[in-house]
């Protein structure tokens, strides 16, 4: 018997950990006219509480889900744009968006609730509720409540519709990196976080063939924070936070799936999305290494001279220079040895010495992973295998980025 219990509690506790509820964000609802905004704030926390009390979904919590809504500048009429609510749905990590609108009616408050299915990208209907006055909110919620959890639960069992069109190849500048075996790491020379060398298989995926240019960066974000101007020079002084922002909002606006969900230390990436990511570490350099085309490993990516393909300390002139003003690697790959630190995904961690396939770092840490080296940099410095890192709310002169696709 007591082994049967043991049994029974087993199945329970991974029944529970495997039937993971929906994650719903709770935007604050808009008052219309006639309603003040302390009680737009009170009838939002009202429904928020009573429908945290249904245990029936997990909710991201309402400080989250306005500071997300004012990073993507979300406005009321954003709502009706599918791309939009995507981008939002993504960047909270939520299955479903609930949104809310107050206004008069006669005397009482006309409560209008509204659900947004991430997963499809489609507006699931709503509900509406008379309340006598705000207050009234504490005894009258529970219907609008119940529909959503109905909602919910009705759906279920659907078929996700297709996500907004994959937008087909990558585009023109960016190359086919093939998938295969290499050894990453360096044994001899560098740091000794270059070590141990190890075995690593990738999987193939789409790179750029230039760091993001300040032109790319301002037509998706609308600034240009770099302290080095000219369009076809790298993006920098830019952080790992700005560089995945930068994905989702270029995914979103080219009709991709974005990669990047959550927020904080918390972000999460959908590996399967065809949208624009960073490179892992692993990624980056099998691609600067030449991946399987180049059967020689040089120093530098490309070459054994860092002056043939890197903008290093003896030949920048004390900045960046524009994409593309070196040789390439024998992938068509530019400036991956020096102009700008890249930004990889991974946290920062040792290397293991057993092999890999498609490693993505260590599961968590303080600082995420640069690669390539910078304008400033001695030749050392820009070797294909050094590694640097920073904190991921760094901004210099001395970091952009390059993307990569599936």
């Amino acid at each position: 018997m007591k082994k049967i219990l043991c049994c029974m509690f087993a199945l329970f506790v991974c029944v529970g950990l495997f039937a993971q509820q929906p994650i719903v964000a709770v935007a604050p609802f808009d008052a219309i006219s006639g309603i003040s905004a302390a009680d737009a704030n009170m009838i939002t926390r009202v429904f928020f509480i009573r429908l945290g009390n249904t245990n029936k979904v997990s909710l991201v919590d309402r400080s989250v889900v306005e500071r997300v809504l004012k990073e993507h500048s979300f406005q009321a009429g954003d709502w009706s744009n599918q791309q939009k609510t995507a981008e939002l749905g993504s960047a909270l990590n939520a299955d479903w968006i609930v949104r809310g609108e107050l206004e008069k009616f006669g005397t009482n408050i006309l409560v209008t609730v509204q659900f947004y299915d991430i997963q499809t990208f489609r507006f699931m209907g709503g509900a509406d509720l008379r309340l006598a006055n705000a207050d009234a909110a504490y005894d009258n919620m529970d219907p609008l409540v119940n529909k959503l959890v109905e909602t919910i639960a009705n759906a279920g069992t659907r078929q996700p519709i297709a996500r907004p069109p994959a937008g087909g190849a990558a585009p023109a500048d960016f190359v086919r990196v093939e998938g295969g075996i290499f050894q990453m790491g360096n044994a001899s020379g560098g740091g000794n976080d270059e070590r141990p060398v190890h075995t690593v298989t990738v999987k193939s995926f789409s790179m750029g063939k230039y760091e993001v240019t300040q032109k790319e960066y301002q037509e998706i974000m609308g600034t240009n924070p770099s302290n080095f101007k000219g369009d076809n020079r790298p993006v920098e002084r830019v952080s790992w936070f700005d560089a995945v922002e930068y994905c989702n909002r270029r995914s979103v606006k080219e009709g991709l799936t974005p990669a990047y969900g959550g927020s904080g230390n918390s972000i999460t990436c959908d590996w399967n999305a065809n949208g624009y990511r960073l490179p892992t570490e692993a990624e980056w350099e099998y691609a600067a290494k030449g991946g399987n085309k180049d059967p020689m490993v040089y120093e530098y990516s490309g070459s054994n001279s860092a002056g043939t393909v890197a903008w290093y300390k003896d030949n920048s002139g004390g900045s960046t220079q524009p994409v593309g003003g070196k040789a390439p690697n024998s992938l068509g790959l530019y400036d991956m040895s020096g102009n700008v630190w890249e930004w990889c995904w991974d946290w920062y961690g040792s290397y293991s010495s057993g092999s890999q396939t498609d490693p993505r770092g260590a599961s968590s840490g303080s600082d995420r992973v640069s690669r390539g080296g910078y304008w400033s940099y001695s030749a050392g410095g820009v070797r294909s295998a050094g590694r640097g890192l920073n904190g991921p709310y760094y901004r210099s002169s001395n970091f952009g980025f390059r993307l990569v696709r599936p």
